[in-house]
């Protein structure tokens, strides 16, 4: 064993485990962890490591069944706790563990997920407990010395733990929506450039809308995560207070009524106040009480992260609807242009066009002229027939074009009518 010392998290090793030689202060130990599971713990025992060196087959059994799939499978969030009795009833070890889902968003096609989770075995015989800590996003320096719960807190509130671990993933959810933040200011400071609608302007508004919605629905879990250790830390407040503690060991019925609980759900949790006794002893009391008050606070910080996180969502749906706008004024504008250029296209047209048609029925073979001393004009006596081919040729023409743009789809349309039945009546 070796005292704590920083390290830089470069070097650090994947797995790190510390123990409360004394209270508050935590020492390392190189050991692995079926090591250490086949150790008689004495003392409280923190572990910092990663699902990647858990999921494995000899790992997997150290936890129970229903925690597994917080290490095998993508989860968004959960909650889970239960606690053993033995067979006199009383309580000999309470186990639970929540999991939180962070995004972090450096660009649009640039991203990294995060899934912490924070694992709690105690036992309230001896009051050792030992947390693991899975793919926290800090250095377990920096968790220690900032935030671990003082010892006088958790000695009787394994939920001390949750509350120290939410607490260090605040500021993840925090740089993570402010990162979303500065990419919906990007394009709201550039929405005066017209170069800015590319081809790709939109799926690039999109991918950002993406990663916003995946951030609502981390915090929402997280707040109801937190809000849901709020409940069973009051429920195991009552459950684990020594007035509880005595009238178990005397074979008397828990004097804390505690609601019914559905240990397979990770959200059913229902409490009332009103159940709550008053543990017998002050400092047992506060200790609760403020884990109770940090875990209320954690719920509100979330909840504000949350606010600013749907705020994003409309920002930039705001956004969108305004790149809509310019592009629809863009179309509107080439038209008009594109309309001034057959206006114009038109008029030419029409100059020349009388001039064209007046030179080319004069260079026909019906008219000759002769280049002599009188200069004479000939006229042919069929000319007629110009007249006989070129009239029904153009109402011919006429006539087609009329059926093609006005009576052809005016038959098709009557075509897709639906055709009413007639009803009778009696």
């Amino acid at each position: 064993m070796e005292k704590l010392r920083t390290s830089s998290s470069a070097d650090r090793p994947e797995t790190r485990i510390f123990e409360e030689c004394e209270p508050d202060d935590w020492v390392e130990r190189r050991i692995s962890l079926l090591e250490l599971d086949a150790e008689t713990p004495r003392y409280s025992t923190i572990i910092f490591t990663s699902t990647t060196t858990l999921n494995e087959p000899s790992h997997l059994p150290l936890f129970p069944d229903r925690f597994q799939p917080i290490i095998t499978e993508d989860l968004n969030g959960s909650f889970d706790c239960e606690d053993i009795p033995n067979e006199a009833g009383q309580l000999i070890q309470h186990r639970s563990w929540s999991t939180y889902k962070i995004k972090r968003v450096v660009e649009p096609h640039k991203y990294h997920w995060t899934q912490a989770t924070c694992y709690v075995h105690w036992d309230p015989t001896t009051s050792h407990q030992t947390v693991y800590c899975i793919d926290l996003p800090l250095a377990a320096r920096i968790f220690l010395k900032a935030f671990t719960p003082p010892a006088r807190r958790r000695a009787h509130d394994p939920y001390a733990w949750h509350a120290a671990f939410a607490t260090a993933l605040i500021p993840e959810y925090d740089r993570s929506i402010w990162g979303l933040r500065d990419l919906v200011r990007e394009i709201e400071k550039g929405r005066l450039n017209p170069t800015a609608l590319t081809p790709d302007f939109f799926p690039h508004l999109h991918d950002i809308a993406r990663h916003i919605f995946h951030a609502n629905e981390t915090l929402e879990v997280a707040q109801h995560t937190v809000e849901s250790l709020v409940r069973e830390q009051i429920r195991s407040a009552g459950l684990y207070s020594p007035a509880a503690a005595a009238a178990a060991a005397a074979g008397i019925p828990n004097p804390t009524p505690t609601p019914s609980y559905n240990a397979s759900s990770h959200y059913n949790h229902s409490y009332n106040h009103s159940h709550c006794a008053p543990a017998p002893t002050t400092s047992t009391h506060l200790s609760t009480l403020q884990t109770e008050r940090a875990l209320r606070a954690l719920a509100k910080q979330l909840h504000a992260l949350h606010t600013r996180s749907r705020s994003l969502t409309e920002r930039l749906h705001n956004e969108i609807n305004l790149g809509f706008n310019l592009v629809s004024q863009q179309f509107g504008h080439d038209t008009k242009s594109d309309s001034a250029m057959m206006k114009t296209i038109a008029v030419v047209s029409m100059v020349y066009l009388p001039g064209t048609f007046v030179s080319g029925l004069f260079g026909t073979n019906f008219f000759n002229f002769t280049d002599g001393d009188e200069h004479t004009w000939f006229m042919a006596g069929s000319f007629w027939l110009y007249w006989a081919v070129t009239i029904p040729l153009t109402l011919a023409t006429m006539a087609v074009w009329a059926w093609w743009h006005y009576f052809l789809p005016a038959k098709r349309r009557t075509r897709k009518m639906p055709v009413r039945q007639r009803v009778e009546t009696v």
